[in-house]
C-alpha cells in the first residue's frame, strides 16, 4: 500500500518543506497539501527536488460547483492550479463542491456535473485528474452538498471521464455511517485516492475506534494503484509511533 503525508497535518508546520527532511528520513516521498498560493510554487519546487520529494496533490483554488453563477471563477481558479500543478508536477488536484445553496438538490446536481464537465478540456490538456471529496456535515463542515459517497460516484458517472475520480475519505465516511469497504469494493474504478484518520478524533489512533487494519489489507488486495493519505492530526508525542505501527502495510 503506498502511503502518502501530508505534513501541514502531521508535523502542524506552516512551511511543509520544514517536514521534508524527516519525512526523507523515514522514507516517506510522496505527499499532498491543501492550498498552494502561487507566490510559493518555485521555492516548493527547489525544496522537493533537494529532497527527492513527490507531491501528488493538492485543492484547486475555488470550491463553487453548486452555484451555476460562480463557475467561471471555478475554472479561472482551476487555470490557475494546474498551471502550478505543472511546475510542481502534481498528477492530480482535489476539488470540493461547495455548500448546499438551498435550491433543490437536483438542481445543485446538475451544476456541479456541468462545473466539472466543463473542466475536463482543461484536464485532459494537462494530463490531471480531478478528484472530487464529500464530506461528513455532522461533525466537521454542516452545511457542505456532498456528504453520500454514492452521489459522488454518481456525479463521475454522469461526467464519464477518466481525469475525474472521487477521492474517498474514509474518516469523513465513517461519520456519515456508510459500510466504507462495500462502498470501496463496488465503486473502485471511480476511486482515485483515499484519506485516513482516527475515528472520531482525526488523529494518530488508526487502529482503535475504527481499526483501520481489516481496511488496510483489502486495500492492499484490490488492484489500486494510487495513494491512501493521512490526513491526520496526531497527539503530542505520537507521530513516531503512527510511522512505527504503519510499516507493516507500506509497499
Amino acid at each position: 500500500m503506498r502511503i502518502g503525508i501530508n505534513p501541514s497535518a502531521l508535523y502542524g508546520m506552516p512551511n511543509p518543506k520544514d517536514a521534508f527532511g524527516d519525512m526523507a528520513k523515514r522514507g516517506y516521498h510522496e505527499f499532498e497539501l491543501w492550498h498552494v498560493e502561487p507566490q510559493v510554487v518555485s521555492a516548493l519546487a527547489a525544496a522537493m527536488k533537494q529532497q527527492d520529494m513527490r507531491l501528488s496533490a493538492f485543492c484547486t483554488r475555488c470550491f463553487e460547483l453548486t452555484a451555476p453563477a460562480r463557475r467561471a471563477e471555478y475554472l479561472e481558479g482551476l487555470r490557475s492550479a494546474l498551471v502550478d500543478a505543472a511546475v510542481l508536477g502534481a498528477r492530480a488536484l482535489i476539488t470540493q463542491v461547495g455548500a448546499d445553496t438551498g435550491a433543490d438538490r437536483a438542481i445543485q446536481h446538475e451544476s456541479i456535473v456541468q462545473g466539472i464537465r466543463a473542466s475536463v478540456p482543461l484536464l485532459e490538456a494537462a494530463g490531471v485528474t480531478l478528484l472530487v471529496e464529500p464530506l461528513n456535515i455532522v461533525k466537521d463542515h454542516p452545511g457542505y452538498y456532498l456528504w453520500d459517497s454514492n452521489e459522488a460516484f454518481s456525479l463521475i458517472r454522469e461526467v464519464d471521464s477518466p481525469n475525474v475520480k472521487v477521492l474517498y475519505d474514509v474518516y469523513h465516511q465513517l461519520h456519515m455511517q456508510e459500510p466504507v469497504a462495500e462502498r470501496i469494493q463496488e465503486n473502485l474504478p471511480l476511486i482515485g485516492h483515499f484519506h485516513v484518520a482516527g475515528w472520531p478524533a482525526r488523529d494518530d489512533r488508526l487502529f482503535e475506534g475504527f481499526d483501520h487494519t481489516a481496511l488496510f489489507r483489502m486495500i492492499e488486495k484490490l488492484p489500486y494503484k494510487g495513494l491512501v493519505g493521512l490526513e491526520l492530526f496526531p497527539r503530542a508525542g505520537k507521530l513516531q509511533e503512527l510511522y512505527g505501527r504503519l510499516e507493516a502495510y507500506r509497499s
